[in-house]
């Protein structure tokens, strides 16, 4: 086949974007049979023959989805950058109203690789399922899978691993766990990762790939992840011949590691409906780590879930401690995704021991009331089905109650931090399953309470607004129900919450651009850290001496505000605002005597000074004729340096000692004193100049800036 005749059957359905070149393919794919298999390579086919650049990332073509409501669907994002480097990926929605799309992140990965088939990637759920995830996880990385057999293969339903007998009936070590089950993870396509077990909250370590949709295990088996690479090795396993009888392959197949990683390239997008009967186009686009794009755009259509799913109940604790001689209650809640009336039930399973149990089958409230002086165990079963569906199995877990008539007084809490804002404290010999209290031994206030999982617990106290500083003596006890323990010792502490208060003389009120300007901040008590916000560039402050410095840059002027913030060893802080006034002190750093800096000095240095002078009406003091100007700043240019001779002000003996180096440079013959005498700039009325007149200058006055003829000099004298 011409390649212009695949091309234009291919582009009648695939939507693939090179952002680079800037090219719209559109349509489903129609591929020759030695490409049917192998999509990826025919859109790099296709690529190449449009002219698009091979820098840009790839990954594998998607084709138009159909997404049921209540059922989010996993979408594998199979990539590969042409530098091999990570890759971003970003989900767009023509109407994100009617089908909202994620792209799931947080998570790791486990790459499974299989003698003589290769290797299957797996992202798993670790943020929805958290216990069936740690568990693969876990045996992944002591090598337990190592060696494992797939012992049960069905084409077009599943293929399991994970029993080191081959057997289906054995497991690892590790004790089994609890069901975990999440709305959004339900078995409703290829690539589903599960867990296998026995019966409910059997899972140890057996797993498997769905071959197809298998919705009737939702709810049943706990989903942990989703295939996103190597889809044609799950196929490849699916048809190796097993036997008739036991589904376990003919030839082994073997699982050579499965190690856990985190996946830089694939991803997974989550499609959800909104609404039932719509059509939405997704735009998948995937990003390399130098800015080159590539994307997908492909239909979602959405239409109503024919599969009534199987109510599950929300996690109730194993184990329970209750107090003897009084009645305990525990509410069963449920989670239905269609909102269906669901039935509770429970049962013992173990000797009742005389106690009267009661379930609710609508509300779920519990109650047992334990015989008279009763102390120990008793054992039960808790399960809920769907109440309008027939045959729909229970989800089911086990709950142990326990009932005591004592408790032992918990040790004195021990101190672990304490700031302004809350205190930590260890407790041990609590009895784990009591709710251990932290109290205000003068007042009686429950002042913290937390569960104790274990002998050894954790209190915190976050203080309330209200809270006064003050000395607090505090003490532990354990609770169960009405049944309270003695107090343990008490615990006295000292709690500050007082801000410090920052001295606010510390900080001189103005500063010369260019020279260093330093404060040593204070306090009336122990600062541990000292900070600046919104502080201007460069300036800094020791956070432990409080030394703040600064030089301001030589174009800095005007007023400069910013915040210092103390911080006390309590962590109570206090800020102040401070603000410093920049002016210039108009010396030259590379000459002082070129005022107008242009490098070369001339009269007319000497002719700026004496006009700032005629302007400022006589000398010129520094920083305060800046200081004082209605403007902020005097009228002085700011890019001049009147301040030849670099004292505190500008007089006549700036101007003085700018000819005096015209001078010099004339007798030694360094400058342009020649040229200046041309110029009529250098003559007897400059050389004139004394300090003893009333504006510290003689026969100049106003009218050398009105009457004197400058051969010519251009624009408005300064």
């Amino acid at each position: 086949m011409p390649v212009t005749s695949f091309r234009s059957r291919l582009r009648r359905h695939l939507r693939l974007e090179n952002l680079e070149a800037r090219r719209l393919l559109a349509g489903d794919w129609d591929l020759p049979p030695a490409l049917a298999s192998d999509v990826w390579a025919a859109s790099r086919i296709v690529a190449k023959a449009e002219g698009e650049t091979t820098d840009a990332p790839s990954f594998q073509l998607i084709a138009d989805q159909t997404v049921e409501m209540g059922s989010p669907l996993h979408i594998p994002i199979d990539a590969a950058g042409a530098s091999g480097g990570p890759l971003t990926t970003t989900v767009t929605v023509s109407n994100p109203a009617l089908v909202e799309a994620v792209v799931i992140s947080g998570n790791r990965s486990i790459r499974v690789d299989v003698e003589n088939f290769g290797e299957m990637v797996f992202e798993l759920f670790e943020q929805r399922a958290p216990r069936a995830s740690g568990r693969v996880i876990e045996l992944a990385e002591a090598g337990f899978y190592d060696g494992i057999l797939f012992h049960r293969v069905i084409d077009g339903f599943v293929l399991q691993a994970g029993d080191p007998t081959a057997t289906g009936t054995s497991g690892s070590d590790l004790a089994d766990f609890d069901d975990e089950f999440h709305p959004d993870l339900q078995h409703n396509r290829e690539g589903i990762l599960s867990f296998a077990k026995t019966s409910d909250d059997t899972n140890n370590s057996q797993f498997f790939v769905t071959a197809t949709d298998t919705r009737h295990l939702d709810f049943n088996h706990s989903i942990f992840g989703q295939l996103v690479e190597g889809f044609d090795v799950r196929k490849a396993i699916s048809k190796t011949p097993v036997d008739s009888v036991t589904s376990k392959p003919l030839t082994d197949v073997v699982i050579r590691t499965i190690d856990v990683f985190d996946d830089v390239e694939n991803s997974v997008v989550m499609l959800r409906a909104l609404a039932a009967d719509v059509q939405v186009d997704v735009t998948v686009q995937v990003t390399d780590q130098d800015g080159n794009s590539v994307s997908q755009t492909f239909v979602v259509s959405t239409v109503a879930d024919a599969v009534n799913a199987n109510p599950f109940l929300k996690p109730i604790p194993p184990q329970v401690l209750a107090s003897s001689n009084e009645t305990y209650s525990l509410t069963l809640e449920a989670i239905d995704l269609e909102s269906d009336a669901v039935a509770f039930a429970g049962q013992y399973s173990s000797d009742s021991f005389g106690s009267t149990a009661s379930l609710d089958p609508v509300t779920g409230i519990f109650e047992i009331t334990p015989a008279a002086g009763f102390t120990g165990t008793i054992d039960f079963l808790f399960g809920v089905t769907s109440a309008v569906a027939n045959n729909l199995p229970y989800d089911i877990q086990a709950f142990q109650l326990q009932f005591i008539d004592s408790l032992l007084v918990p040790s004195s809490p021990v101190l672990e931090s304490v700031n302004h804002q809350a205190l930590t404290t260890t407790v041990s010999e609590a009895t784990a399953g009591a709710l251990i209290e932290l109290v205000d031994s003068n007042t009686g206030e429950v002042l913290a309470t937390t569960s104790a999982d274990s002998g050894v617990v954790v209190v915190t106290w976050d203080f309330p607004e209200s809270l006064q500083s003050g000395e607090y003596s505090l003490v532990a006890r354990s609770r169960v129900g009405s049944l309270v323990s003695g107090s343990s010792s008490a615990l006295v502490v000292n709690i500050d919450r007082t801000a410090p208060m920052i001295d606010t003389v510390a900080l001189p009120t103005h500063g010369f651009a260019g020279e260093p300007i330093a404060a040593a901040m204070a306090a009336d008590e122990v600062i541990s850290r000292w900070s600046i916000v919104d502080g201007p560039e460069l300036m800094t402050i020791d956070p432990a001496a409080g030394l703040l410095q600064w030089t301001p840059p030589s174009s800095v002027r005007g007023v400069q505000s910013f915040t210092v913030v103390g911080e006390d060893v309590a962590g109570n802080s206090a800020a102040i605002e401070l603000t410093v006034q920049i002016t210039s002190r108009y010396v030259n750093p590379a000459n002082p005597y070129d005022v107008d800096g242009n490098g070369a000095v001339s009269g007319l240095d000497a002719l700026l000074v004496i006009n700032a002078l005629s302007r400022g009406g006589g000398t010129i003091g520094l920083p305060e004729y800046d200081l004082n100007s209605p403007s902020g700043l005097s009228s002085l240019r700011q890019d001049y340096y009147y301040n030849a001779n670099q004292d505190v002000a500008i007089t006549a003996l700036d101007a003085l000692v700018v000819i005096n180096e015209i001078g010099r440079q004339q007798v030694s013959g360094e400058g342009e004193a020649a040229a200046e005498r041309r110029l009529g700039l250098i003559d007897a009325a400059i050389w004139s100049i004394s300090i003893g007149g009333p504006h510290g200058w003689d026969s100049l006055g106003s009218t050398m800036a009105e009457d004197r003829d400058f051969d010519g000099l251009p624009g408005q004298l300064f």
